[in-house]
């Protein structure tokens, strides 16, 4: 198994990163840093589903590559998190009943404040929303978390 390889006599210390928040030139030094702090591992990707898939099927991961060479060069691995929980526009304005509503039952708009949380109660909506990443991983079950696996039926309540 993978992670027993991994962790053989191993204690993996890291932190999130998040890369799309800064200018690219800034790669480099901020891998530096992590690595000069004695880190061996970086979380990314999590935060920004529309990044991943800016257009329904359409799924770009060239963002990636420099994020991951340069954490490579210094022998930092990486966990890809499941982007999950930051909602594209696209997909809130195709399944609107996803969104978070206010106390009143008002829903709340995408970018406004609690566009983290969904309400996901719709089924192709609730799927979509547990089973993102199905293109960016080759996991057998895609809702993943970085310590271990669940099915996306155990989590949304229901079938692939």
């Amino acid at each position: 198994m993978i992670a027993e390889h991994l962790l053989e006599g191993e204690i993996l210390f890291g932190a999130a990163y998040y890369p799309e928040y800064f200018p690219a030139e800034r790669i480099e030094t901020d891998l530096d840093l992590i690595a000069v702090a004695g880190m061996t591992v970086i979380r990314l990707g999590e935060s920004v589903w529309s990044t991943w898939e800016p257009r329904d099927g359409v799924f770009e991961t060239a963002w990636l590559r420099p994020v991951l060479e340069a954490a490579a060069a210094r022998g930092i691995r990486v966990v890809l998190g499941t982007p999950t929980y930051a909602v594209p526009p696209w997909l809130q304005r195709a399944h609107p009943e996803i969104a978070a509503e206010s106390a009143t039952g008002r829903r709340v708009p995408w970018g406004g404040a609690g566009r983290h949380r969904l309400r996901c109660t719709s089924a192709p909506g609730r799927w979509r929303c547990c089973s993102a990443g199905d293109e960016t991983t080759t996991a057998p079950d895609r809702a993943q978390t970085s310590i271990g696996r669940r099915r996306p039926d155990a989590a949304c309540g229901v079938s692939p």
